[in-house]
């Protein structure tokens, strides 16, 4: 064999994970001798005499034989192994290939479903958001990384205002959509690299990397705004609701770690609330 690529199904199109010695790996997916394969679960197995003409170049160099195997697993095409090579492949060698490619199938199978079990771990269900407990060890790696790296770092402490209120007049479902356009409304207002955690409940937090007291305040007036303005539809019923939020920044408050950074985060957050919610306290 002297040249091959892997290409996995994503979302209906087949994407290159790993080539050698073919040219065009990402035109691959595309090939309708490849796309044929996967669709009919079949292998193809396709001998270019030596006198032949081949039109359009696929490897770097000239081949004999290419073989295309589908990646099957429980009946379930996960995508395509092209083989190629410069003389003919014996077919007692094409059968222990085909072996080999059912062992890559359920390697495969697990690594996706490990990658979704990753994120399953990582992700609050209903709004699609870090859950407390990835959340929370990511903002203390954080930490740690800006005070080795002496950068600094911010926390907002979001509540939302009279939420069970929302929760009796209307529902605990009414009261999920609310949850679930709260989160949208706020990541809209993050950057790339800042992190929006459902702590549970009514209660989220944003991680803001490198973040001075300004910055979490400023973040903090657009995701308040943010949210005061967005509309829940139920039905006839529009439902509106605001946030208290409270923030903190490793610039300006004095903490030893990440809880400290929380506690002060928190008291703002207290703060604001004995003084009317709806507002930004830092």
């Amino acid at each position: 064999i002297d040249g091959g690529a892997v290409l996995v199904e994503i979302k209906g199109n087949l994407k290159l994970l790993g080539s050698s010695g073919l040219s065009n790996g990402e035109e691959l997916g595309k090939n309708p001798q490849v796309l044929d394969a996967l669709s009919q679960l079949n292998r193809k197995r396709i001998d270019i005499p030596a006198e032949a003409l081949i039109d359009g170049v696929i490897a770097t160099f000239r081949p004999r034989t290419v073989l295309l195997f589908p990646i099957i697993y429980k009946g379930m095409g996960m995508g395509v192994v092209i083989l190629a090579a410069k003389d003919p492949i014996a077919r007692e060698v094409e059968k222990n290939l085909d072996l080999f490619i059912s062992s890559l199938a359920l390697a495969l199978h697990n690594a996706v479903t490990h990658d979704q079990i990753q994120k399953l771990a990582a992700v609050d269900p209903l709004t699609g958001v870090y859950n407390r407990r990835f959340g929370l060890t990511r903002l203390r790696e954080e930490f740690s990384r800006s005070v080795k790296q002496n950068t600094t770092l911010g926390i907002l402490m979001i509540d939302v205002d009279h939420f069970k209120d929302v929760n009796d007049t209307y529902g605990h479902t009414v009261g999920d959509r609310v949850l679930q356009g709260i989160a949208s409304s706020a990541r809209t207002q993050l950057r790339e690299g800042d992190l929006l955690i459902r702590l549970g409940g009514d209660e989220f937090m944003v991680v803001l990397l490198g973040a001075s007291g300004n910055d979490v305040l400023e973040v903090g007036e657009a995701i308040r705004r943010t949210v005061s303005e967005r509309t829940t539809s139920w039905g006839e019923q529009q439902i509106k609701v605001t946030v208290s939020i409270g923030g903190a920044s490793l610039a300006t408050a004095n903490v030893k770690d990440e809880q400290d950074l929380i506690d002060a985060a928190d008291k703002a957050l207290y703060q604001v609330k004995e003084s009317g919610r709806n507002r930004v306290g830092v």
